[in-house]
Formats: structure tokens, C-alpha cells, sequence
């Protein structure tokens, strides 16, 4: 289920409907410098985000 929000990019801020996993997404998009190399490779394994940062639960090793 999509909800109407606010959010903020590189660009500055936008406003449209967003899923749980687009927010997540950009929320860590936005941790990262707006560089997904680096979403990638996050190294903030204890972030309750961070099993999800590619929009699902993540079988990575490590992931919580």
C-alpha cells in the first residue's frame, strides 16, 4: 500500500506516494550520499534498515 509523502532527494524535495520498500530505499539512498555503490555496500549491518536496503529482506551473510 502506497501513502502520500514528502521526501527529500539529491534534487531537493518531492512529494507522490511511496511504497515501504521505495521509502527504504531512499532513505538509504540518502544515508549513503545518493550513491548506490554504497547502499551496496553498506557497512551499518546493525541499521534496522539494512537487511531490507534492496527493497526485500536481504540472504545476504551477516544480515540480521
Amino acid at each position: 500500500m502506497a501513502v502520500r509523502h514528502t521526501w527529500r532527494t539529491k534534487d531537493g524535495l518531492k512529494t507522490g506516494e511511496l511504497t515501504q520498500a521505495k521509502a527504504i530505499r531512499l532513505k538509504c539512498l540518502d544515508c549513503s550520499g545518493w550513491n548506490w555503490k554504497e547502499v551496496e555496500l553498506c557497512p551499518v549491518k546493525n541499521c534496522p534498515l539494512w537487511p531490507f536496503r534492496f527493497g526485500k529482506p536481504s540472504k545476504a551473510k551477516g544480515a540480521a
